[in-house]
């Protein structure tokens, strides 16, 4: 993986990690995370999808405003990765979808 989508993509695991202890689905003795990423075939080419679901936490509701993680999250992540970021504030959790050129985050040799 290319160092720098390293970075991006850590940095916003933190973020949701972090997110999910505070205010989501870890908050809960009963909350879970489910996390998938999978390779898909698009008509530009392959993409990386990573997906991020929260179930049984607290409920759920969009933030008043954005603050640095959810800007980092939505906006610089996309930018950063070519990529498109979708969050969803469920009331039943959660919902984050990455979905990024495979291109973009490969290490090629």
């Amino acid at each position: 993986m290319h160092s720098r989508a390293a970075l991006a993509i850590g940095m916003a695991l933190h973020e949701l990690c972090t997110n999910a202890a505070k205010y989501g689905a870890l908050k809960s003795d009963d909350g879970r995370v489910d996390i998938r990423w999978q390779t898909v075939e698009q008509e530009a080419g392959s993409a990386l999808v990573f997906d991020w679901r929260e179930f049984d936490g607290p409920a759920v509701a969009a933030p008043g405003k954005s603050g640095f993680g959810s800007t980092m999250i939505e906006r610089m992540l996309a930018r950063q990765l070519d990529g498109n970021v979708e969050v969803r504030y469920q009331a039943d959790g959660l919902k984050f979808q990455l979905k990024v050129p495979l291109s973009n985050v490969e290490l090629q040799a």
